[in-house]
């Protein structure tokens, strides 16, 4: 079951869902808004060869940084990531990450697959842009919303590696 706009409120209220800043214009129906923050990192491909153009997990991935942006703009064939302002996430409950549609009618993937997260997970989110088009994405807009799922049971914790993770995070993916 998804929470609604008052189980929400009350979740912020009684402590089991952490919104940092929180600002109750930002409740939806059913979803928190959330905000892009300034930090943005391009990912780049292992190999400048056009014929061997491709990110390589088996590799230390390749980021160029750009730190306090008002914008940056995403071209197709670019892989961005960046981050909420927001400090989001609960013990009690499944948050999930989901673009606002406003931003995917224009083109814009919020998060390529990263948009689960669990109970425990409680940071800033880190969000991972593709475009159709080239789009241009501002610091401080609302880019995508936070919903909440109820779960059987909340007895175990979130505690892998992304613990404590503030602004956008490189993968830390490991074979």
């Amino acid at each position: 079951m998804i929470l609604g706009h008052h189980a929400i409120k009350n979740g912020y209220h009684d402590k089991s869902i952490i919104i940092e800043p929180y600002s109750e214009k930002m409740i939806g129906p059913n979803s928190y808004d959330v905000i892009l923050g300034r930090n943005f990192k391009r990912v780049e491909c292992n190999s400048n060869s056009p014929f061997e153009y491709y990110i390589d997990p088996k590799l230390p991935q390749q980021y160029t940084e750009y730190k306090d942006m008002d914008s940056v703009t995403i071209l197709p064939g670019e892989l961005w990531i960046a981050h909420t302002v927001e400090k989001i996430g609960s013990t009690k409950f499944v948050p999930m990450l989901e673009g606002r549609s406003s931003i995917g009618r224009m083109g814009l993937f919020v998060h390529v697959a990263a948009g689960f997260g669990d109970v425990g997970f409680v940071n800033q989110w880190t969000l991972e842009f593709a475009s159709v088009k080239p789009i241009r994405v501002y610091s401080g807009m609302r880019i995508a919303q936070v919903f909440f799922h109820t779960m059987t049971d909340n007895d175990v914790q979130y505690s892998g590696r992304y613990v404590g993770q503030t602004g956008a995070q490189e993968s830390r993916f490991a074979l």
